[in-house]
Order: structure tokens, then sequence, then C-alpha cells
């Protein structure tokens, strides 16, 4: 049996190479060309993981009032009748179970308002994706910022806004740095 070889000519290898680019530029094309959806564009939204996260510290915060509404009344069953105790523990169980609502109510309220922005995400992503514009808007996300800081500002006009006599009497550090810096440019 012989194995016949075949003479390597110069056309050959240069037929391989010719091939063997060719395959290199169009597999460059097809991967640096192709653009395609993002199949969980919710994670990159800022304003759905913060909604998130707020949901989830209130449901931490829940399970940490039941924890201690079950502490207190297993305090209250170990109390002494007719005692001081027991009415300050029954105080601090009302406390603690209108602490319970709230912060259960307030874990709802974002989970709700979580699931609606993935809706609204999804949306705005695609729409986004259509026109070619980045994801996320950072000055969606900027706005929501604001939005969050102006709703937490007291909406007590006297927490705002001095009165005339306070600032007359207590000075700025501003006001004193001046003062001072004067006072030593004069000497």
């Amino acid at each position: 049996m012989t194995i016949s070889i075949q003479e390597c000519s110069t056309w050959n290898i240069f037929e391989m190479i010719r091939l063997f680019m060719t395959i290199l530029i169009l597999l460059n094309f097809f991967i640096s060309g192709c653009k395609s959806r993002d199949k969980t564009p919710e994670l990159k939204d800022l304003v759905y993981l913060d909604l998130l996260s707020k949901a989830n510290s209130a449901e931490n915060l829940a399970k940490d009032a039941e924890k201690k509404i079950e502490s207190l009344e297993k305090d209250l069953l170990k109390a002494e009748p007719r005692t001081l105790d027991i009415k300050n523990i029954r105080g601090d169980i009302k406390r603690q179970q209108i602490l319970y609502q709230k912060y259960s109510e307030t874990s709802e309220y974002y989970k709700i308002r979580a699931k609606i922005r993935l809706v609204e995400g999804k949306k705005r992503y695609n729409r986004r994706f259509n026109d070619d514009l980045p994801w996320p808007d950072v000055k969606e996300f900027e706005y929501y910022k604001l939005n969050k800081k102006l709703t937490r500002v007291s909406k007590n006009w006297n927490d705002r806004v001095p009165k005339p006599s306070s600032v007359i009497n207590n000075p700025t550090a501003a006001q004193i740095q001046s003062e001072t810096i004067t006072k030593e440019k004069e000497e």
C-alpha cells in the first residue's frame, strides 16, 4: 500500500489563506455587526432596582417588627398580673403592630411599583432599542432621584425657611467666617 503525496504548490497555500481570511472577515462582521435585544433589560434599570431594594428593606423591617411582637407577647405571658409592666408591654405590642402594618404596606406598595416599572421599562427599552438610543436613560434616573429628594423634604414651612428673628440673633457660619476674616485683615 503506497500513499501518494501530492506536491504542494504555492497556489494551494494561497487559496487556503484566502479562504481562511474570508471566513475570519465574515465571522468578524457577524460578531460585531449583530445587535440583539437584551432579555432582561430591567436588571440595568436603576429605578427598578431602587424600587426592589426599597421593597426588600421594608419587608425586612416588617419581619423584625413581627419578631419583636412575638417576643413581647412572650414577655406579656411571663409578667405578673396587675402591674405596670403589663400596661407597658401592651403599649409596646400596639406600637410594634402599627409598625408591622406600616412596613408591610410599604413593602407591598414598592413591590407593586416595581412590577409597574418592569412593564414600563420593557416598553421603554424596546422603543429605545428601535431608535438606537442607549439604555437605561441617565436623565430619567436623575429625575427620579430629584423627585425622591423633593418628596422627602419637610412640608412644614418653618423647617425650610428660618424666622427673621432667628437669622438676626443667630448668624450663620458663613457670616461668622466673613466677620473673622475682616477682623484679621484689619489687624
